[in-house]
């Protein structure tokens, strides 16, 4: 297997890759370090459950995290040209390398400077119908140049998808025309779920494979192509679609993937292997295949999804409810241990929560009956034991509301939904809008929908195990205010500090496209201290200092404290049609479920 684009790793602030075949402006003298974020699936005039059309558009975002006004250059590669820089191969026999993709001038590439930010929609990126998969790698532009004296680290990127129907959709904005949005965020490099032969697994160890693909079910874990979605349904009018995306650059025909369904325990439907539906399937590289639920597992169904895979595979999935126009997405999450093998060292700079002696995981917002928002949640058990998993949920003060659990089948799915949870008020009026934190000693992931179905809104995120501390950030790529009579798309961030006895202080600034600082925080950033378990709203309308339609971007540092934070954003447009809601995870530049090692 010929590997020549990807020759190690970069574990410092963040993971990313080295560039040995480079354009002919950048410095042979050194590697070049790159970073990169993956969308399984940017939509482009394509029907998800008989509705649509849906448009997507990518927001990418430079974070500065050292501060020191550097740009980026970002290509953005299609499914087309991931293909060709994966098999050597232009399409008409040429050869071409990651390189030749580099220097190819219809591939699109983009300028950022320090903490700006450019959303680009399907359309003009060129991608395919009805969609695509799409890799973005950036490299910062003080390493082009021959005489390049760089001290070269990877530059961090962050990066969310929005996407509506049946209009395109322009600059990230919705409109009254629009019958419903969605949205997900990027996958970082450290979250991918690199299969057993990918270049990644050779280059974490001097070129031996440090992947056996055993995943969570042997004495490996981590980056060995185990991802997972927390829920999958073909229940109570909902559907859901599976897009399954070839992310990697990897020079192999094609990956072999399969995706194996389990039903709810709830569904007295037992994690045994006669109740499981495997679907296995082909992929070549920049390939997307979509695997319809209903086919799969048949109807009134819910369930989650574990996808197993030789080399590094996205995925997406869209459930979606055609009689109301809503849509939810959520993409996969990786294993949890970073270690493959007990012969390999733990990678330096990256540890499992393993090592913790527990799994914690946290959602910064979730409602019972708050204005009409109503909050589900959904576990998968990532192990091969039964796995009990609690959860606290934490009002807006940081006190305890109420305390619940489930005991997941191995390899199963469990959900709660919070309106059966007892206790869990803020006041008769407006309900309750808390957080919940998670805690087991196996490994789970969880999902968390929010449905308003008296407008017809719903929109899903991941928790999240890895939170920022001091000297890190989390970043937002993709804020919004809409105009005073309260149209238009509107964000709300909401900030959650896990720790049990320690404060945090965070500093909050908002960004314009070109990086520059907009109000409220154009003077001084927002400056708020959390105490253990508490939270912190943000919400654009009642940011006097920030313009009206507005589209911006966030980054929140951690200056102080000994607690971390972790966040979610809130995406709402009441003016469209149907759903014009989505929700889109920060996360910092470790990924969501990666750790920075001290």
């Amino acid at each position: 297997m010929r590997r020549f684009w990807l020759l190690g790793v970069v574990l410092a602030l963040s993971v990313g890759g080295v560039l040995s075949s480079v354009p002919e402006d950048v410095s042979a003298s050194d590697d070049i370090l790159f970073d990169a974020i993956y969308f399984p699936w940017v939509p482009n005039n394509d029907e998800i459950n008989g509705t649509g059309p849906w448009h997507g558009s990518i927001t990418v975002q430079n974070i500065d995290v050292e501060l020191d006004n550097m740009g980026v250059r970002f290509w953005v590669f299609d499914s087309q040209t991931i293909n060709q820089i994966a098999l050597n191969n232009d399409g008409e026999g040429e050869e071409y390398s990651l390189g030749d993709a580099l220097e190819d001038p219809d591939v699109p590439r983009f300028d950022l400077d320090a903490n700006a930010s450019v959303t680009l929609n399907a359309g003009i990126l060129g991608l395919p119908e009805p969609g695509s998969a799409v890799a973005i790698y950036a490299i910062y532009k003080d390493a082009l140049g021959p005489e390049a004296g760089f001290d070269q680290r990877a530059p961090p990127i962050a990066g969310v998808q929005k996407q509506a129907s049946p209009q395109p959709i322009s600059d990230a904005n919705t409109s009254g025309a629009h019958l419903s949005i969605d949205g997900y965020s990027a996958i970082p490099f450290p979250d991918v779920a690199w299969g057993s032969q990918s270049d990644f697994c050779y280059a974490l160890n001097d070129g031996v494979n440090s992947c056996d693909g055993a995943g969570l079910h042997g004495e490996a874990g981590g980056f060995d192509g185990h991802s997972y979605l927390p829920i999958v349904q073909t229940n109570t009018g909902w559907n859901t679609e599976i897009y399954l995306s070839n992310l990697d650059f990897t020079a192999v025909s094609s990956a072999q993937v399969n995706i194996t369904s389990t039903p709810s325990d709830q569904q007295s439907a037992y994690s045994r292997n006669d109740n499981r539906a495997v679907e296995s399937m082909n992929i070549p590289p920049g390939g997307t295949v979509v695997v319809d639920a209903r086919a799969l597992v048949g109807e009134e169904w819910v369930g989650s999804a574990q996808i197993t895979s030789t080399v590094g595979i996205g995925a997406v999935a869209m459930r979606s409810r055609p009689d109301a126009d809503m849509l939810m997405i959520n993409p996969s999450a990786p294993s949890l241990q970073a270690t493959t093998s007990d012969a390999v060292p733990p990678l330096d700079g990256i540890v499992a929560e393993a090592s913790t002696g527990s799994y914690r995981q946290y959602a910064p917002l979730v409602f019972r009956e708050y204005y009409g928002w109503n909050t589900g949640i959904s576990f998968v058990n990532l192990s091969e034991e039964r796995n009990r998993v609690s959860v606290s949920f934490l009002d807006e003060h940081g006190s305890l509301a109420a305390v619940d659990s489930r005991t997941v089948p191995p390899q199963g799915q469990e959900f709660i939904y919070i309106p059966a949870s007892a206790n869990v008020s803020n006041s008769a009026s407006a309900g309750f809008a808390g957080a919940a934190i998670f805690q087991s000693s196996e490994p789970f992931h969880v999902a968390i929908d929010q449905v308003k179905y008296e407008t017809g809104d719903a929109m899903s995120y991941l928790a999240t195990a890895a939170g920022a501390k001091v000297g890190e950030t989390l970043s937002l790529p993709l804020v919004q205010k809409g105009r005073a009579d309260g149209s238009g798309d509107t964000s709300g961030l909401r900030v959650l500090n896990p720790d049990t006895s320690n404060s945090v202080t965070f500093e909050l600034q908002f960004f314009d496209s070109a990086g520059a600082l907009v109000g409220p925080t154009h003077l001084q950033p927002i400056r708020t201290t959390l105490g253990p378990h508490s939270t912190s709203t943000i919400y654009t309308p009642d940011l006097s200092g920030m313009p009206q339609n507005q589209r911006s971007s966030a980054v929140i540092r951690v200056v102080d404290g000994g607690g971390t934070i972790v966040g979610v954003s809130n995406n709402v447009n009441y003016t469209v049609a149907g759903d014009g809601s989505t929700a889109f995870n920060m996360v910092n530049i470790h990924g969501g479920y990666r750790f920075s090692g001290e």
